[in-house]
């Protein structure tokens, strides 16, 4: 999802007149998000990894935000996850995605994993 909004000048005449910020504005300054739903057998792998990664992050205070963010959430009792991530830009939302689930290369295909993300 690429948030655009209107332009600046309407955005802040909303808010000189009280009216709530854009969702834009409320997420800024991420403008890319994504949200992957993983369930089933043959993502386990892809899941153990980002797992993996995610247990071994840690969070500190920065003076400014990161290019990405990203979180792995269990659904169902752990059958299956919700991976979300955000970025700065679409580019880096869609390289992120591209890494972190290389491994469906193994069940798609090659060629039609890198189509997903051409």
């Amino acid at each position: 999802m690429l948030l655009e909004g209107p332009p600046q000048e309407t955005a802040e005449i909303a808010q000189s007149q009280g009216l709530s910020r854009t969702l834009q504005d409320k997420l800024k300054p991420y403008s890319c998000y994504a949200t992957v739903i993983l369930s089933g057998p043959l993502v386990q792998d892809v899941v153990a990894q980002l797992d993996k990664l995610y247990q071994s992050k840690t969070v500190f205070k920065t003076a400014s935000p990161a290019r990405m963010v990203w979180a792995l959430s269990p659904i169902s009792e752990g059958k299956g996850y919700i991976l979300r991530a955000a970025g700065l830009e679409t580019e880096d939302v869609r390289n992120w995605l591209r890494e972190s689930l290389q491994g469906f290369e193994d069940i798609v295909g090659v060629d039609t994993y890198l189509k997903l993300f051409a």
